[in-house]
């Protein structure tokens, strides 16, 4: 069989098929409880980390980068000698994203800078607001997702390695 011309959904079927083949080995040389504690472990990691990175993400977003980016724009559009150049002001604030969304959060900030006559700090305040914050929770929220991941994954295998010592009893380690 070419690898080549296997279709995605085939080669996902693979790659699951081996994480399960590979769940199962586990499973049995860690034993049923522990391989159980593990799956239902990272399972409720996931969730817990996709739910609190979305409710955690704007407030880091505010706490720590909110204040600054304000800043920024402001300090940039004040010293701009020429306000309609918000390709660069998007550029400066959101890095290498691709042409479409670029294109949009330049059509926002244009429509921003141009329904004033004088940058202000409430036109900046509007341009991270509404540009900017979104792009930057968003990267935040993806951060916390993974690093919560990363924990909530390490306190179940922690646990579940704490239930291997079931293995060592004699009637529940043999059933195990």
């Amino acid at each position: 069989m070419d690898l080549a011309q296997l279709s995605v959904p085939q080669i996902i079927d693979i790659i699951l098929l081996i994480v399960i083949f590979a769940t199962a080995v586990r499973a049995f040389i860690n034993g049923f409880f522990a391989a159980v504690v593990d799956l239902i472990g990272n399972i409720v990691g996931l969730i817990a980390s996709w739910i609190l990175a979305n409710r955690w993400a704007p407030v880091v977003f505010e706490k720590f980068f909110r204040e600054r980016i304000i800043n920024k724009i402001y300090t940039y559009i004040s010293e701009s000698s020429n306000m309609l150049d918000i390709q660069s002001i998007v550029e400066q604030f959101t890095g290498s994203l691709p042409a479409s969304f670029m294109q949009e959060f330049t059509e926002k900030a244009e429509a921003l800078l141009l329904s004033a006559k004088e940058p202000t700090v409430t036109m900046a305040q509007n341009i991270a607001d509404t540009v900017i914050g979104p792009i930057l929770t968003t990267v935040i929220t993806i951060v916390l997702f993974a690093v919560m991941c990363s924990v909530f994954s390490l306190l179940a295998s922690l646990l579940a390695k704490a239930l291997k010592a079931i293995n060592h009893i004699p009637v529940v380690g043999f059933a195990n």
